[in-house]
């Protein structure tokens, strides 16, 4: 449903991908954030899995819906291809304690991503998970955030097991997609005006033209009709 400038009327369903190596913690940080709840023991995912949650933000009721892919099974491959497409914001995770899943970001997620050209107006986050063991921690949050800004995105640690940030990290990326989504429906709205202002000069400019030359029209009737009751002068020898 959209009104007279082309806006929606109603906020639609925003999609958020969490993309990353298995067991990086996407699943875990899924259900943190929907059903608050956490275990060691969860497998990772089969494929893909999505769930949905309100949020208010910016004095909006926005619904978020979060998908997880696992990212290696090929059978999900063009449902994958689509959610990227049309996804509203991705986030990337890498566990803090494992390397090699920070530096897969940097070539084969971002890759991923890039194939799978999503919109213009996606946002991006990267996400740092299982900040509980910073004794552990292998890749530092300076790391995650100079990444983070080369990408031109914001950067947070989260622990899903703590429920450190999770919340914070969904609330952030609530924020920038509703930003987005408000300037894309100004800019319908701004493009209806100069589209409907357009229209009134055009039309203006043809009522102008009309006048005109209705208006030497009857220039050149009156002439005429001048010509046609001047007298004849007579010559004399």
């Amino acid at each position: 449903m959209g009104d007279e400038y082309g806006r929606d009327t109603q906020l639609p369903v925003f999609k958020i991908l969490l993309i990353g190596d298995i067991s990086v913690g996407k699943t875990c940080t899924l259900l943190r954030f929907t059903e608050d709840t956490f275990s060691d023991n969860y497998s990772s995912s089969l494929g893909v899995d999505f769930k949905t949650k309100q949020v208010e933000v910016d004095g909006s009721t926005v619904k978020l819906q979060i998908w997880d892919f696992e990212g290696n099974q090929q059978r999900f491959d063009q449902l994958a291809k689509s959610r990227y497409t049309d996804a509203d914001a991705i986030l990337f995770l890498f566990d803090i304690t494992n390397k090699e899943s920070f530096d897969n970001i940097k070539t084969e997620w971002l890759e991923k991503v890039s194939q799978n050209k999503p919109k213009s107006t996606c946002c991006h986050m990267v996400v740092g998970t299982k900040c509980d063991l910073s004794s552990l921690r292998v890749v530092t949050a300076e790391d995650g955030k100079a990444f983070a800004s080369d990408m031109g995105c914001q950067f947070i640690d989260t622990s899903a097991k703590l429920s450190t940030n999770v919340a914070q990290m969904f609330n952030m990326v609530a924020h920038d997609v509703l930003t987005e989504y408000r300037k894309t429906q100004t800019d319908k709205e701004s493009n209806w005006r100069n589209t409907e202002k357009d229209k009134k000069k055009k039309n203006g400019n043809c009522v102008i033209s009309l006048l005109l030359k209705e208006s030497q029209a009857n220039f050149m009737s009156s002439m005429a009709a001048s010509i046609l009751v001047l007298p004849f002068s007579t010559c004399k020898p």
